[in-house]
């Protein structure tokens, strides 16, 4: 190895990996020793690792290749290297609990919080649903928040409870908004009043 070396120091840089790499040691790639398959694994013509991969449904412990055991309500992944709990059932430490989804609700996603929504009309509080009661001149609002609904344009409310109409005055009109009213032009507001500016 030595005189290799020697002669190398002499010679070009290419030359030079071409005699170290001819004095490395036998590497995973061109090993002696024959390739041990455990039971429920194949062979994956790698030259690195073990050279082997457990089969569908197992999964490597050590040496050896252990069935993956699928609790109920679940199934193997699409690798089949693990398990997915079914739809609306959540993964727990022992296994898949179902997501309780009250009436006037529908499942949405087991990463969510409560895994539900509540329909159109309902609002959630606590584990149920409750409908959302419409007072008479308002509509439905997909919101999370306030009371579920709105009033309709031309009313207003101060209560969270019921639509009143807009007392708007002489030479006065609903604004954009529909819930409040302004002064015609050249009009301008003074109390509930429009006077001339």
């Amino acid at each position: 190895m030595k005189n290799l070396l020697a002669v190398a120091a002499s010679c070009k840089p290419l030359l030079l990996a071409a005699l170290i790499l001819l004095a490395v040691p036998a590497t995973a790639a061109n090993r002696t020793d024959p390739l041990v398959v455990p039971e429920n694994a194949y062979a994956n013509g790698s030259s690195y690792g073990s050279g082997w991969d457990c089969s569908f449904g197992y999964l490597i412990d050590g040496a050896v290749c252990e069935i993956i055991i699928v609790p109920a309500n679940a199934y193997l992944n699409s690798r089949g290297n693990g398990w997915k709990c079914e739809r609306e059932f959540r993964a727990t430490r022992d296994g898949c609990e179902r997501i309780l989804i009250p009436e006037n609700a529908y499942f949405t996603s087991a990463s969510s919080k409560s895994g539900w929504q509540c329909e159109r009309g309902y609002r959630a509080e606590v584990d149920t649903c409750i409908a959302i009661a419409v007072p008479e001149n308002a509509y439905l609002v997909d919101k999370n928040y306030g009371p579920g609904w709105q009033c309709e344009r031309g009313y207003s409310t101060t209560d969270d409870k019921v639509c009143s109409k807009l007392a708007v005055p002489e030479f006065g009109h609903i604004d954009s908004s529909g819930k409040e009213w302004e002064c015609n032009k050249p009009y301008k507001r003074s109390g509930m009043s429009c006077v001339e500016g």
